[in-house]
């Protein structure tokens, strides 16, 4: 089956505006702004995470239609997790509209047009960008169509077809 419908833009985060929000997002807002960049979680997901669920340097979120999946915690991450102490409940105890505005306000004074979910796409892009297979990135992301992610995000998959063919050995 082809899908021949034209994707949606996507707007991502470059390394610049994501340092530009590191240096900038103050205590617990950029804790969380770490952790949507480094799972690539939805707004809920993030705030609906137990502490419970971080153990053996991995995340357990409990995503769409109460399913779960296991997220590997990665270094920059750690450091966050270890810098805020363990705890109980949830981790970030934030109403989501009020993590929506600050999002959307933040990402408005970097210049970047976009929302909360702005963080999960920049996730996704860079998985692609960097090599990482579109059915790795969608266990790791939830999509449990591997069409849709490719369907979304084929603008970046496809820019990466000449380097994938360039790896043959022969």
């Amino acid at each position: 089956e082809q899908i021949t419908e034209k994707p949606k833009e996507v707007h991502v985060l470059e390394k610049h505006h994501i340092d530009k929000l590191r240096n900038t997002l103050p205590g617990r807002w950029l804790n969380l702004f770490e952790f949507y960049i480094n799972t690539g979680a939805r707004r809920n997901e993030i705030l609906d995470l137990e502490w419970k669920y971080i153990k053996n340097n991995t995340i357990e979120i409990h995503g769409k239609g109460n399913r779960k999946r296991i997220i590997p915690i990665n270094a920059k991450l750690q450091s966050v997790i270890e810098s805020m102490g363990r705890g109980v409940g949830r981790l970030f105890k934030i109403d989501p509209a009020k993590v929506s505005r600050r999002f959307n306000n933040e990402l408005k004074n970097i210049g970047v047009s976009g929302s909360v979910h702005t963080l999960r796409r920049t996730y996704i892009s860079h998985m692609l960008m960097a090599g990482v297979d579109p059915a790795t990135v969608g266990d790791l992301t939830g999509h449990t169509d591997i069409r849709t992610l490719i369907k979304l995000y084929s603008h970046i998959i496809n820019h990466h077809k000449k380097a994938a063919v360039e790896k043959l050995p022969y």
